[in-house]
């Protein structure tokens, strides 16, 4: 995300923000909270940063957030509970190992600007969000899209036709799946 132009990082020892011009969920938002003991004046805080950058931001709220109230502290000093997102986890060894997929389906990495206007407008049709698309091309227009990037965006395909959208991070001790997405026709 550093690299991203236009986005911007605090990173506190205890939280970090994001935050950037573009109206996108995870790019104007608060991460990582474990408060101990501070917690209404790192609100506050994270209030006050974010006021006059961004018409909203979001807290991502997980179990490892601390303190374990912090939604509810957020929600008494002002905050709105907008939607909740579901996040999953899946034990590696359990995984179904054979998934029915359609022939006329494959995946593919985005390595063009043609391929990252794609994968961005499905991200955004899919979030009902297309006036974002020209703010996030110009930010994601920066990232380095060959193979050795920890952060692989990958298109999946019917036929000729780009459908879905994922993204990849890898670094030596972990790795996440994120922006998965569909069109709502496919």
């Amino acid at each position: 995300m550093a690299a991203l132009p236009g986005v911007d990082i605090h990173e506190e020892p205890d939280v970090f923000y994001l935050s950037s011009n573009a109206p996108v969920l995870y790019l104007n938002s608060v991460f990582n909270a474990r408060f101990n003991g501070n917690a209404v004046q790192k609100i506050e805080s994270a209030s006050e940063y974010f006021r006059g950058l961004s018409d909203s931001y979001t807290w991502f709220i997980t179990p490892s957030s601390e303190p374990e109230n912090l939604g509810e502290q957020i929600l008494a000093l002002g905050g709105e509970l907008l939607k909740t997102v579901p996040h999953m986890v899946i034990q590696l060894d359990e995984i179904q190992r054979e998934l029915p997929i359609p022939s006329n389906f494959f995946c593919q990495p985005v390595r063009t600007r043609d391929q990252l206007a794609d994968w961005i407008s499905i991200y955004c049709q899919a979030r009902d969000s297309e006036a974002s698309t020209d703010k996030l091309y110009a930010i994601f227009s920066g990232l380095d899209l060959t193979e050795t990037s920890q952060l692989q965006l990958v298109l999946g395909y019917v036929e000729d036709q780009p459908v879905a959208t994922y993204s990849v991070f890898l670094d030596e001790e972990l790795s996440g799946f994120y922006s998965l997405s569909t069109v709502p026709c496919a």
